[in-house]
């Protein structure tokens, strides 16, 4: 595990996506505006929704606060944030909030710099139900490093995510006297 530097606190930009309100029906990029710190690889098929009747955001609790993004299947699908504040050699826990629109099927792939770090099918959870928690580790080669999300399904599905935070990773060793 790298030394911390003084200070250094890794940030993932607008990690909730409450930063932006979307006004233009369902919410795509293309119809409102970036969505602030992250990119869009196709901004007609992602964006933010809020709770409570979204086209996207339809079933389950949202994490944190009133909003999440979504990214819909496509070529291109993807939305990705600069993660700043890293230290070299570090390794970090990634900790973020996944759900499928309802009775979607959607995959996604999260990359670091490019490499693959998950690929994995994603249900809705349904209902009033709580968002599933989904977590990754990785140790910093650069100060800031690109998170990038995918969505590879096959047709038209969707994924939602929401909260994410980033930390050193401890050992997952404690102890305590008896």
């Amino acid at each position: 595990l790298g030394a911390l530097t003084a200070g250094a606190q890794p940030v993932i930009p607008n990690p909730s996506f409450e930063a932006d309100t979307f006004t233009v029906f369902p919410g795509y990029v293309s119809g409102n505006a970036p969505i602030t710190g992250w990119t869009s690889g196709d901004p007609a098929r992602s964006g933010i929704n809020p709770g409570g009747g979204s086209p996207f955001a339809d079933n389950g609790v949202i994490p944190n606060g009133s909003q999440v993004a979504f990214i819909q299947n496509s070529a291109n699908s993807s939305l990705s944030a600069t993660v700043s504040g890293l230290t070299v050699g570090t390794a970090y826990k990634v900790n973020f909030r996944v759900n499928a629109r309802g009775g979607n099927n959607a995959n996604l792939r999260v990359a670091i710099d490019g490499a693959d770090i998950i690929n994995t099918g994603v249900t809705s959870v349904g209902g009033a139900n709580a968002y599933k928690y989904f977590a990754f580790d990785f140790t910093a080669s650069a100060e800031s490093q690109t998170l990038a999300l995918h969505n590879n399904a096959g047709g038209d599905n969707t994924v939602v995510v929401d909260d994410f935070s980033i930390a050193p990773k401890n050992s997952g060793w404690s102890y305590a006297a008896w």
